[in-house]
């Protein structure tokens, strides 16, 4: 399961207002009218999900619940897949 925070890079406690602004500054760096990366076109669509969820109350509510769930059952996991996340976020804007 992807950490839509992550894909966000918002705060698990982030207002709606702010999710949207991280989803508009996202859409815009990866939307595929202007990113050619091929990757591109994938990342754009998880930014979709990542806000179309968060910022829907109740969705956000069940992915939280999950979230927390996957986190007290499998933490090494989880861990895991954020620190690569963040690795996979430094290393592709170069620092």
């Amino acid at each position: 399961m992807r950490d839509f925070y992550v894909v966000l890079d918002v705060a698990p406690d982030a207002a709606t207002s702010e999710i949207k602004a991280a989803y508009r500054r996202q859409a815009a760096r990866l939307h595929p009218d202007r990113n050619p990366n091929p990757e591109a076109v994938e990342q754009f669509r998880e930014v979709q999900e990542a806000h179309d969820v968060l910022c829907d109350a109740k969705g956000r509510e069940s992915y939280d619940q999950l979230r927390q769930k996957q986190l007290v059952d499998d933490p090494l996991r989880v861990a895991l897949e954020i620190w690569l996340a963040y690795v996979r976020k430094a290393v592709g804007s170069g620092g």
